[in-house]
């Protein structure tokens, strides 16, 4: 059971990452969601909690879902996204992409 400061904190992060993936200023979300862009900021810093038809509102706005945005994504929906990705690629870049992810993962197994 998160508490509500926790729960602010989570919202905030993931909102945050949600948007710099859609490529949005937060002047941007804040003219789709209505808000003004110091309210965004209040929110993606934890500093304020939202109002369901407010919540319901930045979801729709960051094209997400309300679980995504109070608990993240999970690693399925980041494999699901990285598949959708590369499947719009040529298969030249799909082998360069792939030759990354193994030099990568063998980086992160000598950490």
């Amino acid at each position: 059971n998160m508490h509500t400061k926790e729960l602010r904190l989570q919202i905030g992060k993931n909102a945050r990452q949600c948007r710099k993936e859609l490529g949005y200023t937060q002047e941007v979300l804040a003219e789709k969601c209505g808000f003004t862009a110091p309210y965004c900021s209040q929110i993606e810093t934890g500093a304020r909690l939202l109002s369901l038809p407010k919540f319901i509102t930045l979801v729709e706005a960051l094209d997400t879902t309300p679980t995504v945005l109070v608990y993240g994504k999970s690693k399925n929906e980041r494999i699901e996204r990285i598949a959708n990705i590369l499947s719009d690629m040529p298969e030249s870049d799909v082998a360069y992409v792939e030759e990354m992810i193994i030099l990568a993962k063998d980086w992160l197994n000598t950490k």
